[in-house]
């Protein structure tokens, strides 16, 4: 229990910003969590609950580092290619249970979340074998070539021109489902799978693709993450930013509109419980329980 009460309450809630760097940290936590948000909303979209998100974001950023690493096409392009080929990865990734889920009618949950650990698996081999700086004494890949990166937009803060592609996939994203053809019958699969089917919709290729886009989004947040804040691949772990995007999700109603507003909330939150644990008596654990409730 906190000494002074209202004290801890200030400094939750405004404590994000009270200086630069603390809303850089928030700006910074909000990208790779509208990527995930995202990609939740599209897979979700079609009623098909896949669960990719989260192995594709951390593949998506491992084979970033690889096209960095073993690209020859110098430093500005290696940044194109492994934004294209995390992208292409994480999508492959999220088809694998839309395709098992089509062809057995296995349930694609059980078939992503499994698929999850796999991928966890997988991209620590690449990093232990493959990637890792063996003369470092911690656990991480080779140094990103100089100017393999994306550009800083504040000196101070880690806000990277990643914000600007999130965004982009957002509009896009929002104009896709709700102004084109395909999203309508995206959207008809989603609300009644059957009369979609009888009105015409190829609903598997609909939902099989669907499936791709959002993981896709996913991967491309990995590898814009990667390219945005780091110089080597540190990820002893998955970061998790998969199971924060079906809150994200879940907060903006499916909405592709509403998600980057849902990224900031849980991003604002997040920093603020950060600052909390580390100014006052009170756990940065406690936000869980505030998650929860919300």
């Amino acid at each position: 229990v906190a000494e002074e009460p209202l004290e801890s309450i200030k400094t939750l809630v405004l404590g994000p910003l009270s200086s630069l760097r603390r809303m850089g940290n928030v700006i910074e936590l909000t990208i790779p969590l509208t990527f995930t948000g995202l990609a939740i909303t599209m897979m979700f979209k079609t009623h098909r609950f896949n669960l990719s998100a989260e192995g594709s974001f951390y593949l998506g950023s491992m084979v970033a580092v690889m096209v960095a690493l073993y690209a020859p096409f110098g430093p500005f392009m290696n940044v194109i290619v492994g934004l294209l080929a995390g992208a292409l990865a994480g999508g492959l990734l999220g088809v694998i249970p839309a395709l098992i889920n089509y062809k057995f009618g296995a349930s694609e949950i059980v078939i992503s979340l499994m698929g999850n650990y796999i991928v966890a698996f997988f991209v620590q081999y690449l990093l232990d074998y493959v990637v890792r700086d063996i003369d470092s004494y911690t656990i991480q890949s080779y140094p990103l070539p100089e100017g393999t990166s994306l550009m800083q937009l504040i000196p101070g803060a880690r806000i990277h021109i990643g914000i600007f592609i999130a965004l982009a996939a957002v509009v896009v994203s929002y104009l896709v489902l709700y102004r084109t053809k395909w999203g309508y019958m995206l959207r008809m699969t989603g609300m009644n799978e059957k009369f979609a089917k009888y009105s015409g919709v190829k609903v598997m290729t609909v939902i099989i693709l669907t499936q791709f886009i959002g993981a896709a989004i996913a991967g491309l947040g990995g590898a814009v993450e990667m390219f945005g804040i780091y110089t080597t691949f540190q990820f002893a772990a998955s970061p998790g930013y998969g199971w924060d995007g079906i809150i994200v999700a879940s907060l903006a109603s499916l909405n592709p509109a509403f998600v980057p507003l849902a990224a900031l909330f849980i991003a604002y939150i997040r920093v603020g419980a950060s600052i909390l644990n580390r100014t006052t008596s009170v756990p940065s654990e406690i936000m869980v329980f505030v998650q929860a409730i919300i």
